[in-house]
């Protein structure tokens, strides 16, 4: 049998499963139990968080032969019809490749007749920005006053370009992304299943990696695991060689070096980071989420914003901290957030990396202008007594 990728296999099947949108699996569980769905959904968020997964939930539990119920049988004919794809009152539609008046003009003469063998038909548009503005124009009244056997989700990544009028039609959804702190327990979980094994800061750095994103976690997860030499003991060097992700104790030496305003060990440590094969722009990031912590670890002495941080590395962020003030961290922060700016278009990044780092290491502090004006109001008060003496 050919392999199938995590991201397929652990697919959710039900509500109960998926994992950081309990704002969004809870309101569709409610409306069903209570019996106010509403005839069209719009799911909004970015690439891999489960809106599409949902929509297919959502649908096996308004035609389950158990139901409607908020938690599908997974077993009974339409169920299983949906899962497989083959559901003929279940009809998934990709936006992208559909997009045409004549598309929605043919969807739009098909809504009328019955479901064949499930209790509702149900349209489930992928991508549903794509559509153009007479395929728009050609759905609003019948996305305005549906038969009553039929249910819309469309789903997107870009709800900016779907236009105000049918977004008045329909209840919206919107999903995050997923904390870190969620997906490494989920990862986990998943590992233990498959008896692979993970070094937990190995594990937060593929989490991270992900984004908030499940699908991209998982991708990750697949390719670290193909990597890995023992799959069943992978260390935290190998996710982080096939990731060209840098060490965030290795970002903290780097920035350790910037704090002491030590040329050469700056340029000594980002040598070490590159030659690993770390990614330029995620480097660059991963040193501006370095200043982020350090600034709220040094204004709010709280760790609650920093929920996947080893033990370790909290302690080195806070010795840090203490001995910076926050304004300086702020104007790194400033500083080096343009160099990140700068790095997109550039030939030579870097060189624009190595150059940032050195200008944080041979800039003076800025002096608040608060604190100038008062240094040269003294300065003119001591003038002026002088020589009026």
């Amino acid at each position: 049998m050919a392999y199938l990728a995590l991201a397929r296999k652990y697919r959710p099947q039900r509500f109960a499963d998926m994992i950081g949108q309990e704002h969004v699996t809870r309101t569709l569980e409610n409306a069903i139990r209570t019996d106010r769905v509403h005839h069209a959904y719009l799911f909004c968020g970015v690439r891999g968080l489960g809106k599409t997964t949902a929509a297919r939930i959502l649908a096996k539990a308004l035609v389950c032969e158990q139901g409607p119920t908020p938690e599908p049988c997974n077993q009974c004919a339409q169920c299983v019809g949906v899962n497989e794809g083959r559901s003929v009152d279940v009809i998934e539609i990709d936006g992208a490749s559909n997009n045409s008046v004549d598309d929605i003009r043919s969807l739009r003469d098909q809504v009328n007749y019955l479901p064949q063998s499930a209790r509702r038909k149900i349209y489930i548009i992928d991508e549903v920005h794509m559509l153009t503005q007479q395929a728009f124009n050609a759905l609003l009244k019948t996305l305005e006053e549906p038969p009553p056997h039929v249910t819309f989700m469309f789903a997107t990544t870009d709800p900016h370009k779907v236009i105000p009028t049918i977004l008045s039609r329909v209840s919206r959804l919107d999903y995050r992304r997923v904390r870190a702190a969620t997906l490494v327990p989920y990862l986990q979980q998943i590992l233990t299943q498959e008896q692979f094994s993970v070094e937990p800061e190995g594990l937060t750095v593929i989490a991270r990696c992900g984004d908030g994103s499940v699908r991209d976690s998982l991708t990750l997860l697949d390719k670290v695991i193909a990597f890995a030499q023992d799959p069943t003991q992978i260390k935290t060097d190998e996710v982080l060689a096939v990731l060209g992700q840098a060490g965030r104790f290795s970002i903290a030496q780097l920035l350790q070096a910037v704090l002491d305003r030590d040329a050469a060990q700056v340029l000594a440590r980002f040598e070490a980071l590159t030659a690993v094969g770390s990614d330029l722009m995620q480097l660059a990031v991963a040193i501006l989420q370095h200043l982020r912590d350090l600034t709220v670890v040094r204004l709010t002495g709280s760790r609650a914003a920093l929920l996947d941080m080893s033990d370790d590395l909290y302690d080195q962020l806070v010795a840090q901290a203490q001995a910076v003030e926050p304004s300086v961290i702020a104007q790194h922060f400033d500083r080096f957030a343009r160099v990140v700016d700068n790095l997109e278009n550039s030939r030579v990044p870097r060189l624009v990396i190595e150059m940032g780092l050195l200008e944080l290491c041979n800039a003076e502090p800025l002096i608040p202008l608060g604190d100038l004006v008062a240094r040269l109001d003294a300065l003119a008060a001591g003038r002026g007594g002088g020589g009026f003496g």
